[in-house]
């Protein structure tokens, strides 16, 4: 981007700033002259791409800032946003969490509003705006008020932490004879107070959380797979595929129904041998293992393959591996037994 930006970004660029891969441009080009340079900057040859929003009413949304021409003052004002279709509710007041947790979420909220503006106006309305959300999550008015307040007065008074507090702080926990961490429950603070007593501290942790009781993220099972077929005569074919196990049977039954004598298919070439005595089902095949890396899969097919004697040719390995190979075969045996059985198990479901 730093290079994109020297090589490419001259003409529009009046005053640029940059986060990442997000640009705010104080520019003298019209909207539609904008998104001509826009079009032009996308026709070329790259992976860069771009999209654009033109100001409106004097105003841009830039991430979670409202960006606000003033004319008056020729400046750029700058206050908190929030999204049209944010929630607007934050952890709510009667959750099972420290009191502690809810007064910096608080705190948290406040100093970054009175970060992103120091105009009084803009932070009124914007401290507000808060103040209507944590209602909604049931907070106290008072106890939001209180902590709003306190903020407002570090700020104004200028306190920040000093070397030697933080060495205090750590003088004083280097003091503690024990740290423990316990799950919250209400009622704990009397505990933390005893603890503290006995010159220990006690900390709160928060173990069942939403994201620890559901899956954030459903993720299909993998295509990339090494796959077992087994014959009614005992002999067994192992391979290897990125397509799903499902795609490469059918492309197997399709080779087998073709029956040529001519055919590379190791499959085809031992119906043939057996005089079509015996039979490779690939509508039998089950998975053994996965592995999206084609290097690892390969490897795995190897030694799947090895240790079953398959009828699929297959890379080799070095002659070193045996003997490990021979040590650990009972253990793949039993795991392929295991998937084996899993695979009958989903058939008959």
């Amino acid at each position: 981007m730093d290079e994109y930006d020297k090589n490419n970004l001259k003409k529009v660029n009046n005053k640029l700033f940059r986060y990442v891969d997000d640009l705010p441009i104080v520019t003298k080009m019209y909207e539609d002259e904008l998104k001509s340079y826009v079009d032009e900057q996308n026709s070329l040859k790259g992976t860069i791409k771009f999209t654009h929003e033109f100001e409106e009413n004097n105003q841009l949304n830039y991430l979670n800032t409202t960006l606000t021409w003033n004319t008056t003052e020729k400046r750029i004002d700058i206050k908190w946003y929030r999204k049209d279709t944010g929630s607007n509710r934050l952890l709510h007041y009667e959750s099972g969490h420290h009191k502690s947790v809810k007064i910096n979420i608080i705190k948290n909220m406040t100093n970054r509003i009175i970060d992103t503006t120091r105009n009084n106006i803009q932070q009124k309305d914007d401290l507000n705006k808060l103040s209507g959300i944590l209602i909604k999550s049931k907070y106290r008015k008072y106890f939001i008020d209180d902590t709003i307040m306190t903020c407002l007065k570090q700020v104004n008074n200028n306190i920040i932490p000093t070397t030697n507090t933080i060495q205090t702080f750590k003088n004083s926990k280097n003091d503690m004879e024990y740290i423990l961490s316990l799950p919250y429950v209400n009622g704990m603070k009397v505990l933390k107070r005893k603890f503290e007593k006995l010159n220990n501290k006690l900390d709160f942790s928060y173990p069942k959380k939403l994201n620890s009781l559901v899956t954030s993220t459903i993720k299909p099972p993998s295509k990339a797979v090494v796959y077992q077929i087994e014959c009614e005569c005992g002999s067994i074919y192992n391979g290897e595929t990125k397509v799903g196990l499902t795609n490469r049977s059918k492309q197997h039954d399709s080779i087998i129904e073709k029956d040529d004598e001519n055919s590379s298919s190791e499959m085809v070439q031992h119906h043939r041998q057996n005089l079509s005595q015996c039979m490779l089902n690939p509508n039998l095949s089950f998975m053994i293992d996965s592995d999206a890396d084609y290097r690892k899969r390969r490897i795995k097919e190897v030694i799947y393959s090895v240790i079953n004697n398959s009828i699929n040719k297959h890379d080799n390995i070095d002659n070193t591996w045996n003997n490990i190979l021979h040590k650990e075969s009972i253990k793949i045996r039993q795991h392929i037994k295991f998937k084996k059985k899993i695979n009958t198990l989903k058939q008959t479901e």
